[in-house]
């Protein structure tokens, strides 16, 4: 017997899983032989020719292996038999592993290059050969891998060597790769997603028990019944709709012709839930159908299919339509599962703008015997589409124009970025004072407006210029607005404006008093001086003043003179028409009144005045005078608010008011809060700590003196929390949450005193203090909690962030009550039977509002709520339905500098079953509520303002939307009375109340209120919307109603008076309203616009919006373009912001009213002029209104009237006096040469006519006062 070994191996040692050739003896010529061969392993184990092939067994320990050989002879019949012992070895095993990942920089977006890296290892003990890697993408171009490192260069992989690919890989645009609409999902996702439909399921079976208990419940008497005849598959059906007109609850009943139910349909305006059920004619439930309206609404969907697909199984199909998911069990009737099969919803884009790459790299190679190995791995890449960045700009030359000129725009547009555009559109929108002339490239044929540029690559720009004439109907101060809109198909939208000045005009005015300080029983002059600066004339000019009430009136002098009617503390002159470049100045004389009335030994009185006409509404302007006796002290900040690391300068103004003592040994000491002492002019003679003291010694009478004292309010360390949270199971839930930002002190209190003596008897001391409030240290602060038990999903996400005092909560709620029993040891247990409560807080001090949303005793919940407060704003939003609770709502807004006056003020109650979506924006010094209520139960709603109410209270069917503001109520509700049965915990309550509706209105300045109630109503269906002076409503109602106009205040001077009440069933069509006479007998709109600087940094608009037509208006749009130079902080009023141009909403604007958006800027390029557009644009009917206008000011603050007052060192310098100096800008005015301050006592009256000659020549060239903060 013979063995054929390789080579390599040694006699009976042979290698696992290695074929091989045994050979036996041959037959002499002539004969014959019988192989029988035999294995104890390998294969074959048996064979019968005389050379055996055989291939070792794959072992992984040295194995013996014995091979038998027995011959028979098949002429003599002898047999002889051999074996051979063979050691089988293990074989040294191929395999080879791949590991890919990618190289980027996030976000990863279309048009993007990534780098992907392959690392290809030989992790097995033979050397392989032909390595081949590729890489296959799920969309977009594969990827073609290049060697870049590893193997130095030859074409074998040894055992336990890497070799390193590479792909550079540019992103595509997905939209190009039709595959990607159809995404396919990994095995982890398939898990996921199955586990997150199942839960699903279990929230709509709830969803469904309850839909089944409200469809016998309801109540087709309280409905309206349409019977239709219909055909379906050609059979003829009878259709019976039941339709809850308050709420819109509705049940339809198909009928089949032998009078069977075929199909139910009802509607839950609560839950906003839809219910089909299929029957078959014996009445048996064949489908039943749960899904959200509008379809796919909300985006959940489940349908049960009985006796499907066959008997004694159910087949239940549930949708989530936010992923696209879907899941199909079929399962028996017991609850046993029989199969799952999850898909994805065919053409369900996931994201808009978000993808994933998904790519597969295979490396493949071979052993020197040819046997392949392989291995895989995938990489996920998420990639963001960015829409083009599209950009418009618009020049005006010249500007200004003359009223009969030509207007030469040039447009500028720009694809930045993105992607390309496609379909690239650019629309003029000519102001109705333009004619066209010409433009290049000219517009689409048939337009002068439209300019169609097609694709837009990135990057790429392009030009329009137009010519344009303006109209010789055109008056001097109009303004000139052209509007350039740009957009494509991918929704991206550019808009610029383009303002032209015509002229300007202007009333100014200004005041001054005779001395900045004075005494007791003093006189004291006030110098008004008023001005048209404009170019157009104003009509109907008047001017106020009022006094303060520690001033008696002497007399004035004026032409015009004082109007006869003017008494007390208000006083006005009449001085009707003021040209161009005309003015006046009109001269009060007062006297302070005794020492009794200024109990301080530094007091103050304060002026107040204002200049108005037909076309300027003027703002109040207010002008301060020391009083002051004996050794005073006067101290002041130069804010009144302050936040955490900005600095405070105080001013300490002191003085001796004897005229005839000096006052000796004064001192003066400063007791700092918590603040870092930055310096002082003069320096403090002693520094003990927060205590400064200053040794001014001697104070001659009618000496006095100025420190100035810098701090630094020092900030706190800041932090910056997260949380989320996802819970879902069956049990019983309590849970508490409390975050705030609130700090211990919430304002800074400086007070100083100086003390002295008269001939060595101590004077009383005197004190004085400024207090500046720390912006936010009052805080926001966040509370909620729950508990309950049953079945329990929810979804939160906190964050707090005590920079800018931000406390945010995020809660989506399910919750489905149930009882719940855990057992004990000792064979106890437990039962937990609660109702679910709900409850969370939000409070806001810094602004002084309040927030609250309660739900208490419901049987199932099933909300989505946000609340966001910080030092800007306090919003709220939520969108719930709860089933057989209470829920309760409420707002409160205390008024500025008052913990107890409540400004505006929410009260929401409703217990029942309702759907309520609520919503509170309170932004800047503007509140705006809406909300949607649709239900069954008790309903109390009360909203109040300053100067409106609304309110509703009754109980049955109920439907309410409404929007409020700060001066504006729209709203429109149903009310069908019903006695109602409820429970409240354990406790059941029975019984109802009649309907109650009402709406009220007070205009202060026209002295006028307009009400109206319904009251005792089975039924009221209204739709109203008031105004402060106006009222409308149309609709009808069972019951009673009073309606009320009063005009006047009080009983003797009534000027208008209606009362109307009705008692029955009416319908109302009712419009009050009682307004100024309109500027305009035709719908028109009017905007102004003023810059004030507040301080070197800051400036502040004053945007007025009127309405001088003569309709009312809605839906006001006012946008203002920041020039380059400033950027945008906050303003009175929600804006939308978008770069430079900063959007408001304005939902309605009474005939005669004006409403003023305040807007602060930041000055970034210093002191330079700026030229600030604004405009307004609205509708009526299918008119088109605007209005534009803009400002020009230079960036630069004077702590000074235009009209420059005489600071106090210049009135009472003494040379008795330690005092400093402090040098002041005064702009390009500078006093005489009396006002500078030697050792000696000057008397500046003998300059004084020298003085103002110099002041009224400086007054031709100043403008009102730009530093007054209405």
């Amino acid at each position: 017997m013979a063995l054929i070994l390789p080579v390599s191996a040694e006699p009976n040692q042979i290698i696992g899983g290695v074929s091989y050739t045994i050979s036996a003896p041959l037959a002499p010529e002539g004969q014959s032989y019988n192989y029988s061969w035999s294995a104890t392993g390998g294969t074959p184990l048996n064979a019968s020719q005389s050379s055996f092939q055989w291939t070792a067994p794959l072992v992984e320990n040295s194995t013996t292996v014995l091979i038998e050989l027995k011959i028979e002879s098949n002429v003599s019949g002898c047999i002889n038999e051999n074996q051979i012992e063979m050691l089988v070895l293990p074989a040294a095993k191929a395999e080879i592993r791949l590991k890919k990942d990618c190289r980027y920089s996030p976000p990863v977006r279309v048009g993007d290059t990534v780098v992907y890296t392959y690392n290809v290892t030989n992790t097995g003990g033979v050397t392989l050969y032909e390595i081949n890697l590729t890489d296959t993408h799920d969309w977009g171009p594969n990827c073609h891998p290049t060697r870049v490192g590893g193997g130095g260069g030859d074409e074998a992989l040894e055992p336990g060597q890497s070799w390193q690919y590479e792909c550079l890989y540019e992103i595509h645009d997905p939209a190009n790769y039709t595959i990607l609409r159809i995404m396919a999902s990994t095995g982890y996702r398939e898990q996921d997603m199955i586990e997150k439909l199942l839960r699903l399921r279990t929230r709509m079976e709830i969803n469904l028990e309850k839909m089944r208990r409200l469809q016998k419940e309801f109540d087709p008497h309280a409905a309206t019944l349409t019977i239709e005849r219909m055909q379906m598959a050609g059979i003829n059906y009878t259709s019976y709709y039941y339709v809850n007109e308050v709420t819109e609850e509705s049940l339809k009943r198909i009928i089949d012709p032998q009078g069977n139910l075929s199909v139910t349909y009802y509607r839950d305006p609560v839950s906003q839930l839809n219910l089909t059920t299929r029957y078959d004619p014996k009445g048996k439930i064949l489908s039943e159908e749960e899904y959200y309206y509008p379809h796919p609404g909300t985006n959940e969907y489940m349908k049960i299919e009985y006796d499907n697909p066959s008997v004694g199984l159910k087949t239940i199909t549930i949708t989530d339509y936010i992923t696209g998911d879907t899941l199909i069990i079929i399962e028996d009737y017991n609850g046993v599962i029989i199969s799952k099969e999850y898909k994805k919803t065919p053409g369900y884009i996931v994201y808009e703008e978000k993808y994933i790459l998904k790519n597969i790299a295979t490396v493949k190679a071979k052993t020197g015997a040819g046997q392949e190995v392989s291995d895989s791995d995938t990489y996920s890449l998420e990639i963001f589409k960015q829409n083009p960045i599209l950009s418009v700009f618009k020049d005006d030359e010249p500007d200004p124009v003359q009223f009969n000129g030509t207007i030469n725009y040039t447009i500028a547009y720009k694809n930045n970025g993105g992607q390309d555009a496609h379909e690239v559109m650019l629309k003029e929108t000519y102001n109705e004072s333009l004619e066209f002339i010409w433009a290049s490239p000219a517009p689409d044929p048939g337009t002068i407006d439209a300019w169609t540029i097609g694709d837009l690559d990135k990057e790429e720009s392009g030009k329009i210029a137009i010519q344009a004439r303006l109209k010789d109907i055109l008056t001097p101060g109009s303004i000139i607005t052209n509007r350039i809109d740009m957009w494509c198909k991918e929704g991206s939208h550019a808009v610029a404006w383009a303002n032209t000045t015509v002229t300007g005009e202007g009333l100014v005015i200004g005041k001054r008093a005779s001395s900045r300080i004075i005494f007791p029983g003093e006189h004291l002059n006030y110098t008004i001086d008023y001005r048209n600066n404009g170019s157009v004339k104003q009509t109907d000019v008047v001017i106020h003043d009022y006094l303060d009430e520690k001033v008696d009136f002497k007399y004035s002098l004026s032409d015009p003179l004082l109007i006869n009617e003017s008494s007390g503390r208000h006083h006005w002159w009449y001085v009707g028409d003021l040209l161009p470049g005309s003015g006046g100045t009109i001269e009060i004389f007062v006297k302070a009144k005794g020492k009794d009335t200024f109990k301080d030994n530094a007091g103050s009185v304060f002026n107040t005045y204002q200049i108005n006409s037909s076309q300027t509404e003027g703002t109040n302007k207010t002008l301060e005078t020391y009083v002051v006796h004996s050794l005073w002290i006067k101290k002041e900040a130069n804010a009144t608010a302050a936040a955490r690391g900005e600095n405070i300068t105080y001013t300490i103004k002191y003085g001796n008011s004897d005229t005839d003592f000096t006052a000796e040994n004064v001192s003066i000491t400063d007791m700092l809060p918590e603040v870092d002492f930055l310096g002082a002019t003069p320096h403090p003679n002693i520094i003990n700590g927060k205590n400064l003291t200053w040794m001014i010694g001697n104070l001659t009478p009618r000496a006095n003196g100025t420190i100035v004292l810098d701090v630094h309010i020092p900030k706190k360390t800041q932090m910056v929390f997260d949380e989320t949270s996802s819970v879902e199971g069956d049990g019983f839930i309590r849970m508490r949450k409390s975050l705030s930002t609130e700090e211990a002190e919430r304002s800074l209190t400086n007070r100083v005193e100086i003390r002295g003596y008269y001939e060595s008897m101590p004077i009383p001391v005197s004190s004085s203090s400024a207090v500046v409030t720390i912006l936010g240290a009052a805080g926001t602060r966040i509370t909620t909690s729950e508990h309950g038990s049953g079945h329990y999903e929810e979804d939160e996400s906190s964050r707090l962030v005590s920079e800018n005092k931000s406390v945010s909560l995020k809660k989506d709620i399910f919750a489905s009550y149930g009882s719940s029993t855990f057992q004990l040891p000792g064979k106890r247990s437990i039962d937990y039977q609660s109702l679910w409560s709900d409850r969370t807080s939000a409070a806001n001090y810094i602004r002084g509002e309040v927030v609250t949303e309660n739900y208490l005793y419901v049987h199932s919940l099933q909300k989505d709520s946000s609340f966001d407060v910080d030092m800007n704003q306090t919003v709220y939003r939520s969108d719930a339905s709860h089933d057989s609770g209470i829920a309760r709502i409420s707002y409160r807004k205390n008024a500025q500098d008052s913990s107890h006056s409540i400004k505006e003020m929410i009260d929401e109650d409703y217990h029942g079953s309702f759907k309520v979506f609520q919503s509170i924006d309170s932004y800047g010094e503007n509140v705006r509520q809406d909300r949607s209520i649709t239900g069954k139960g008790r309903v109390s709603s009360d909203k109040r303002t300053e100067s409106q109410r609304s309110f509703e209270h009754g109980s049955g069917y109920y439907s309410a939307q409404e929007s409020m503001d700060s001066s504006s109520i729209t709203k429109n509700v149903k009310m069908l009375y019903s006695p109602q049965k409820e429970t409240l915990g354990s406790m059941n309550t029975s019984g109802g109340s009649l309907w109650r509706e009402g709406m009220q209105t007070k205009d202060p300045e026209q002295e006028l209120i307009i009400s109206e109630e319904i009251r005792s109503a089975s039924y009221i269906e209204k739709e109203a919307e008031m105004d402060l002076s106006s009222l409308k409503f149309i609709g009808s109602f069972n019951g009673s109603m009073d309606t009320a106009i009063l005009q006047g205040n009080g009983p003797d001077y009534e000027k208008v008076r209606l009362d109307q009440s009705f008692v029955g069933k009416f319908n109302i069509d009712t419009a009050i309203s009682l307004h100024p006479e309109p500027l305009h007998r035709y719908v028109h709109v009017n905007i102004e616009k003023k810059a004030i600087m507040q301080d070197d940094n800051i400036v502040l608009f004053l945007i007025n919006v009127t309405n001088d037509g003569s309709r009312p208006l809605k839906k006001l749009d006012v946008s203002d373009r920041l020039p380059p130079g400033l950027s945008f902080i906050d303003s009175s009023q929600r804006p939308e912001v978008d770069g430079q141009f900063i959007n408001w909403t304005i939902s309605s604007l009474d005939i005669g009213r004006t409403m003023t958006i305040k807007l602060r800027a930041r000055v970034e390029n210093g002191r330079q002029i700026y030229d600030n557009y604004v405009s307004v644009s609205t509708g009526y009917n299918d008119t088109r209104i605007e209005a534009e206008n803009h400002t020009l000011f230079e960036a630069y603050y004077q702590p000074l009237s235009c009209c420059p007052e005489l600071p106090i060192e210049w009135n009472y310098w003494s040379s008795g006096s330690n005092a400093t100096l402090i040098n002041a800008e005064w702009g390009s005015w500078k006093p005489a040469p009396c006002f500078n301050v030697s050792t000696e006592v000057i008397d500046c009256f003998l300059e004084q006519e020298k003085y103002y000659d110099e002041l009224e020549r400086n007054l031709s060239s100043c403008c009102a006062s730009n530093y007054d903060i209405p």
